[in-house]
């Protein structure tokens, strides 16, 4: 172990923020009397970690030792004598047995052991409380806190906060009911609290619109907040109280913290990688595996890291991950002017055909669309292909939802589009406006090259069938001669089973027992 070296600056308790909102249910939760012996602050920078253990620490009712830590005290002796010198300020005297064993040379478990001796020496309890642990974390200080955390006494309450999840042996102690844990979502404010933090910094937010737009953009995240009032501030005037807030990730102070404190602290090699996954909204092994270039294992491997460790995504309800909306934004802005658009749109292309394969749509033609114009036609190629089975499958609605999505000049020229527009305009009883959907139809059919007669005689048939079917409500002044051209029309379609053939027969079945000819209706 290396030699002792205490650093008292860092066991002197950061200045308390003067404009702090009160937050009673976590200044609450950490000096509850009752509580257990180690409680757990793990979230990504900006998160209001700090700012928390000062106010548990203010608050406690029991001596409180503080001790901030950095890359120094990953050697376990500077650890343990940084420790004993905060403790001293509260408790003078204390830990001779933990210095005797750093002094004559003791591993980090005897030290730690040592530590926790002279803890159950204590007379009365103690709060101690551990800042930023991810800067000293290694495996000797993680062994000789273990020990600690092992031999502690029951008067010793444990705070430690980190930016990842501590790699320490904690399953017995969290099978006794002994650790408490807050992440993200514990620390993010609620729409109550971010109102009350932006009123008392004199912002406009009393308006319930404005403060829920503000608290959708920030997600509650401490710091987005503070950096959302320094945007807003000034901005009232004519261009209205939200101008300020539009586009915050990518304004010079946000931009620069975001980078700075969260992409920065990640290793090297996984940084571009972490740019990429910006790409899409929704991010999984796969896509990970597609944009990053790595294996499906090692996807796998770096999404659980950054969801559980280091807690940069949030887990959804599929499976799947998210970035906090204003990193995306601002890591995308960071790939773009890293990589360029041309590459940009390529990884954007690349998400879309995992977003497709797995069925996600609406997620696929978005990401073309945001490519420019290079992925228009792609993206329209992408609803070609899956609206008329949408439709196939009596899901009218998610097919009408992709074409709105597109641009309406490339949606005119696809036969196939309009007609499962006007198939949905139909259904939906505006059967005028499906019959003008139609004509377009038609003319678009007409104007393509590249389309067999085959499918050409399978198109009119469907456009003959919904065309019988627009004007089911009103009386057939020619019964016999629909039936022959729903007849006709079943016969183009040939071996395609599809809802238009059962369209067809179901027409031609009303129209028989309309005429009288029941068991023929029943047949059909």
């Amino acid at each position: 172990m290396g030699a002792e070296r205490v650093h008292s600056v860092k066991t002197a308790e950061p200045r308390r923020a003067d404009d702090l909102t009160a937050r009673p249910r976590l200044t609450a939760a950490g000096v509850a009397p009752n509580g257990p012996g180690v409680t757990l602050v793990v979230a990504p920078a900006g998160f209001g970690k700090t700012t928390l253990m000062t106010e548990w620490a203010a608050a406690s009712a029991c001596p409180a030792a503080w001790l901030g830590l950095d890359a120094d005290d990953r050697d376990p002796a500077i650890f343990a004598g940084n420790v004993v010198a905060a403790v001293r300020r509260v408790v003078p005297g204390f830990g001779e047995g933990a210095l005797a064993a750093i002094r004559s040379g003791g591993s980090a478990r005897a030290v730690g052991r040592a530590l926790a001796d002279d803890l159950l020496a204590l007379e009365g309890p103690l709060l101690l409380l551990l800042d930023d642990y991810h800067e000293a974390e290694s495996v000797e200080t993680n062994a000789l806190l273990g020990e600690v955390i092992r031999w502690a006494p029951p008067t010793l309450r444990l705070a430690i906060d980190s930016r990842v999840m501590p790699e320490l042996r904690l399953a017995r102690a969290r099978a006794l009911g002994q650790v408490r844990e807050f992440g993200p979502e514990a620390l993010r404010f609620t729409r109550a609290e971010a109102a009350a933090f932006l009123a008392a910094r004199g912002l406009d937010a009393s308006r319930e619109a404005i403060a829920d737009r503000i608290w959708e953009v920030t997600e509650g995240w401490p710091v987005a907040l503070r950096l959302a009032v320094a945007a807003l501030q000034g901005t009232h005037g004519s261009q209205g109280p939200l101008a300020g807030i539009d586009r915050l990730a990518t304004r010079p102070v946000v931009r620069e913290y975001l980078i700075d404190e969260v992409l920065s602290a990640q290793p090297p090699a996984e940084r571009i990688c972490m740019l990429r996954l910006a790409v899409p909204a929704r991010i999984d092994a796969e896509v990970a595996r597609d944009i990053c270039g790595i294996d499906h294992e090692a996807a796998a491997g770096l999404l659980d890291r950054l969801a559980s460790r280091d807690r940069l995504l949030t887990p959804l309800e599929d499976g799947g991950y998210r970035y906090h909306a204003l990193v995306r934004e601002a890591f995308a802005d960071r790939l773009l002017a890293t990589v360029g658009t041309e590459t940009v749109a390529a990884l954007r292309a690349t998400a879309a055909g995992v977003a497709e394969r797995q069925g996600r749509i609406a997620e696929a033609i978005r990401l073309l669309l945001d490519a420019g114009r290079e992925g228009e036609a792609e993206a329209v190629a992408v609803a070609e292909r899956h609206a008329p089975a949408a439709e196939e499958d009596i899901r009218p609605a998610d097919a009408l939802r992709w074409i709105r999505m597109l641009p309406t000049a490339l949606v005119a020229e696809s036969p196939w589009l309009l007609m499962v527009r006007a198939a949905s305009e139909g259904y939906a009883g505006q059967e005028t406006a499906s019959e003008v959907t139609l004509n377009l139809a038609e003319v678009a059919m007409a104007r393509r090259m590249d389309v067999s007669p085959e499918e050409r005689a399978r198109f009119a048939a469907r456009v003959a069938i919904k065309r019988i079917f627009n004007r089911r409500s009103q009386p057939f002044a020619d019964p016999e001669g629909t039936i022959a051209a729903l007849d006709a029309a079943i016969a183009a379609l040939g071996a395609d089973r599809s809802l238009y053939q059962t369209i067809a027969l179901y027409l031609q079945g009303q129209l028989l027992h309309w005429l009288g000819r029941t068991g023929e209706a029943i047949e059909r």
